[in-house]
């Protein structure tokens, strides 16, 4: 008795199958796969003609798997934690070129920029004091800012802030979003501006964990 020979299906072609199936569109499937419509569309009739089987109903506004489809492809069921789960975030790499020196000439540079604003006149007229933002806030308006122009100045972020105050407060919040993997700083050449940009893909707005935060304002 010979063999029976099974149909052959290459593992790109899996692979297209499963990205189609997951995104239920050529177009998204295309696009996150780095290939064109037509190739994907052309491997995916490969696959049906191989198997003898249709594995997508065409509508005009998704491919729905049909039950022989739905046989070659399962959701994935990951739970919970493990989708939210994050690698911790390597400090040595974040951190890469970036000194406490640079940091400390950037930092005090526009602490004195703040004090020639003073106006000796002025400062000694009464003043309506503001209440003093706290590093929670902060933290979340750098990142609202980074989420919107995903590339800037540090030195511009921190002469946007009011008062020494609120300067102290901004420097904290960009080292706790450093930390927390959400922002890297650059610096393209050694005497260049450093620049900030957001590590969030574009549109995505993950959850800023400043349990960690609270705690080490406490001790």
């Amino acid at each position: 008795m010979e063999p029976k020979e099974y149909p052959k299906i290459n593992m790109l072609q899996i692979h297209y199958f499963l990205k189609v199936a997951e995104k239920g569109s050529f177009t998204s499937a295309a696009k996150q796969l780095y290939t064109t419509q037509s190739t994907l569309s052309k491997t995916i009739i490969s696959i049906e003609q191989t198997l003898e089987l249709t594995l997508f109903i065409r509508s005009h506004k998704r491919l729905i798997l049909t039950d022989a489809g739905k046989h070659l492809y399962k959701v994935p069921t990951i739970p919970k934690e493990v989708v939210k789960y994050e690698e911790p975030v390597d400090l040595d790499q974040l951190l890469d070129g970036l000194t406490l020196a640079k940091l400390q000439s950037i930092f005090e540079s526009i602490m004195k920029r703040q004090e020639n604003k003073i106006d000796p006149i002025r400062s000694k007229f009464g003043t309506i004091r503001r209440e003093p933002v706290s590093l929670e806030q902060k933290v979340g308006s750098v990142m609202a800012y980074a989420r919107k122009n995903r590339r800037f100045s540090f030195r511009q972020l921190l002469e946007r802030q009011a008062d020494k105050l609120e300067v102290v407060v901004t420097f904290l919040a960009v080292l706790e979003l450093m930390k927390m993997g959400k922002i890297h700083l650059t610096q393209e050449h050694l005497f260049d501006d450093m620049n900030i940009e957001t590590l969030e893909p574009e549109g995505e707005q993950g959850e800023l964990d400043l349990k960690e935060l609270e705690v080490d304002m406490q001790q």
